[in-house]
């Protein structure tokens, strides 16, 4: 494929800039975002990067969504009732772009909600969920956005896991 485009899913964040309502991408104020958004502010970041955030509350939703500040985690329950809509979502995407490259940047629960991400992205997309402590995902998260290609599948991927929290 000679797309060159890239899908980045971030999983919200508990920290939230003090507004009552915003576009998603404003409210969010936890470490991912801010690598994201320094990057985006250097102009690091490709430009065929498309970027969804997984939410607790509303499930996968983009960037420019309206939401209001709210203080939830994703539990085992709320990423099944999640699963279905989130899946239909990533489909559409999926369909109407050719993505090179996923990124995933979430812990296990919010996988939980994106229904075994090795089964949905495409065969000839390379998958990157990062594994490991906070520092290293961010690190992974930080080359992934500005393009390097250090990583490699093999140290990057956490085992995939369903709804109900079991490895697939």
């Amino acid at each position: 494929m000679g797309s060159e485009r890239r899908l980045l899913i971030l999983a919200c964040s508990q920290r939230k800039r003090p507004v009552d309502s915003g576009s998603a991408w404003e409210l969010y104020d936890g470490n991912a975002f801010r690598v994201v958004k320094r990057a985006q502010r250097e102009g690091k970041v490709c430009p065929d990067t498309d970027v969804y955030i997984l939410s607790a509350r509303h499930g996968l939703i983009t960037p420019e969504t309206v939401i209001t500040h709210y203080d939830e985690r994703m539990s085992r329950a709320t990423a099944e009732s999640q699963c279905g809509r989130n899946r239909e979502v990533l489909e559409a995407l999926l369909t109407s772009r050719d993505y090179e490259e996923v990124f995933i940047f979430a812990g296990r629960q919010y996988l939980g909600a994106l229904d075994a991400p090795a089964d949905w992205v495409p065969d000839y997309a390379h998958l990157t969920i990062p594994a490991g402590g906070i520092g290293v995902k961010l690190r992974a998260l930080k080359c992934w956005v500005r393009r390097a290609r250090a990583l490699t599948r093999s140290h990057v991927v956490e085992p995939a896991v369903n709804a109900a929290g079991s490895s697939r």
